[in-house]
């Protein structure tokens, strides 16, 4: 999704992207850091992107057990696409 404002100019880029918001996603990759409201993956699992992943039930206390650079899968709702960023949140960790 953030490969839309790569070839097209924001406001239309973000006109395509509102209809995918609130919808669910499944994203992998490996675990980067677990802060007290949110995670990440590690730095470059995604170049040039990051996704930032919001709490659902339990999310943090999951992942913060895990070891970094863990493979890990999470479903969560998207909540907002930048040109360089991802936003879920209701974050479930899957594996």
């Amino acid at each position: 999704m953030t490969g839309l404002y790569d070839t097209h100019f924001t406001v239309h880029a973000r006109r395509v992207i509102e209809t995918y918001i609130g919808k669910w996603i499944k994203v992998s990759g490996p675990l980067g850091d677990v802060y007290p409201k949110q995670v990440v993956f590690a730095y470059g699992a995604y170049p040039g992107k990051s996704i930032y992943m919001y709490p659902g039930k339990g999310f943090i206390e999951r992942c913060s057990v895990l070891p970094r650079g863990k493979h890990i899968e999470v479903i969560g709702r998207i909540r907002e696409v930048g040109a360089f960023d991802v936003h879920l949140e209701d974050c479930e960790l899957v594996t």
